[in-house]
């Protein structure tokens, strides 16, 4: 069986309906980036650079010999997908939220790219003779949780056309090292391999997962005990997963979808390309063993309920307690940000409150300008947080970094500010506040954070991080009254450091 007609399977047996096309094209990050900041509750997560809400619905977890069994069915309220098909020279088309629904368990991730082209003929200059040389660029690695990490590099084939088939390159965020190599004659893929952090090996083309120690877990979902953790059963509008539970029997997670709904959408936006598509799938419930389920409603296109059709975004949620959570969006043009679909004002409301987070963008002399988020609890205190990111043309799209945090007690206009947090990344020091500094082309690994923490009337502390790939090497922990705008000069309160022991020459992990 070929590596396209794996893949397609193993999403067709994970998926909630309809299968689209995988391409190299990530929305607004989704999952949860690295170094991203978050509001998290027991279901869903906020990411308040961009107001992507990601939800997770626990399904079943198992120990494991060094490697653990999860599974969640999980799904993010990410509208929009950045395109330069058709546009020039950039637009954002709308998510197929019938795809965005998936099991994340192991296995589930994925490598996707652009697929290679027939690129002009060349010659071979020893021979004469011309050949097609095909170009795969534009890799990226999407994690089990859909976050997609970013790999900048192209190879291709044949060798008489390209000097590239193999090559070993780490993801622009520093958390993944993706081995890929090609048949030098006919482009086909012969290795693809994806290494985290803790040296586990993932071989994207046999489905297996191998942590340092040679234990696996299979893509038939067995464990490293070599039992069956998880199966999944069903049907395409009714899929369901059974585990085995601790009595002895059996357990079933079912999710009831409908074929019903019509995604449409109207936000006024030159650059959102709109849609209209009916006969879309999309989950309604997830049933659990216990006897309870959750009830997920989508937001109304029309704003009466009920609809079925829909903007694809989760309106609210029916807890298996019988607690409600309802998402609205409104402000900006039609509910969204021109600049990116991103929501311009999501409210939550819980059992125990409301939540509001206005999401807006300024443009600056920076290249890309900075978002702000300002996050009102229920009880009426304001929280602005300012980001920078890189550019919103480049596909995958920027991640966004807090440069600044305010809290106050009260709104932001008339209350009290109580403290101010600055972060600035990699030894820029001017200007954290109000920009990133690191802005560019291509996104960034963040190998420095240095993080001052004012309170009224004092100079502030500071928390400086140096990281590789993530992981702390050395935390320093200054006491109130160092100065800004340049490396610490004082010797720190506390210091912390971390060494690494080497594994198989490309990754680190905790010696």
């Amino acid at each position: 069986m070929s590596r396209t007609a794996r893949f397609f399977l193993l999403l067709t047996s994970l998926s909630f309906g309809g299968l689209k096309a995988a391409v190299a094209q990530s929305p607004l990050p989704t999952g949860l980036p690295p170094f991203g900041t978050f509001d998290r509750d027991a279901i869903d997560t906020i990411n308040l650079g961009n107001l992507n809400i990601h939800f997770e619905f626990p399904v079943f977890a198992k120990k494991g010999r060094g490697l653990d069994f999860y599974a969640n069915l999980i799904h993010d309220n990410t509208m929009y997908t950045p395109t330069t098909s058709g546009c020039s020279p950039q637009c954002w088309q709308v998510n197929y939220f019938d795809t965005t629904w998936q099991m994340s368990a192991p296995l589930t991730d994925r490598v996707t790219f652009y697929q290679p082209t027939q690129q002009t003929p060349c010659t071979d200059t020893n021979t004469g003779r011309q050949y097609w040389n095909y170009i795969y660029t534009n890799w990226v690695y999407v994690d089990t949780k859909q976050t997609p990490h970013s790999f900048f590099f192209s190879i291709g084939a044949p060798i008489a056309c390209y000097s590239t088939q193999s090559g070993t390159f780490t993801s622009s965020d520093g958390l993944y090292v993706l081995s890929v190599s090609l048949d030098p004659n006919t482009a086909a893929i012969t290795n693809e391999t994806v290494t985290d952090l803790s040296g586990n090996i993932r071989n994207m083309l046999n489905g297996i997962l191998t942590d340092p120690n040679g234990n696996q877990i299979t893509s038939t979902w067995t464990d490293t005990t070599a039992n069956t953790a998880l199966v999944s059963t069903g049907t395409t509008q009714q899929p369901s997963w059974k585990y085995p539970n601790p009595a002895g029997g059996i357990s079933e997670v079912v999710a009831t979808t409908s074929s019903t709904f019509t995604l449409q959408t109207n936000f006024h936006c030159p650059n959102l390309l709109d849609l209209n598509q009916s006969g879309t799938s999309l989950t309604t419930s997830i049933s659990l063993p216990d006897g309870t389920s959750y009830g997920i409603v989508y937001e109304s296109t029309t704003g009466t309920y009920p609809s079925t059709i829909v903007t694809g975004r989760i309106h609210s949620l029916t807890l298996p307690s019988g607690g409600l959570i309802t998402y609205t969006y409104s402000g900006g043009t039609s509910g969204v940000n021109c600049q990116d679909g991103s929501p311009a004002t999501l409210t939550k409301q819980t059992p125990d409150g409301t939540w509001t987070y206005n999401h807006s963008f300024t443009p600056t002399t920076q290249p890309n300008g900075l978002w702000t988020t300002v996050v009102t609890d229920p009880s009426g205190n304001d929280t602005v947080y300012t980001f920078g990111s890189i550019p919103l043309t480049t596909i995958p799209a920027g991640p966004t970094y807090e440069d600044q945090r305010l809290m106050y007690q009260g709104s932001r206009t008339s209350g009290t500010l109580l403290k101010k947090i600055v972060t600035c990344y990699n030894g820029n020091f001017t200007n954290c506040e109000t920009a990133l500094n690191l802005q560019g082309n291509t996104p960034i690994t963040i190998s420095r954070t240095d993080v001052y923490t004012y309170l009224t009337g004092l100079q502030p502390s500071l928390s400086e991080t140096f990281s590789f790939r993530t992981l702390p090497t050395q935390i320093n922990e200054f006491d109130f009254g160092v100065n800004t705008g340049a490396a610490p000069t004082t010797v720190p309160l506390k210091a912390t450091k971390t060494t690494y022991a080497s594994l198989n020459g490309i990754w680190n992990r905790v010696g």
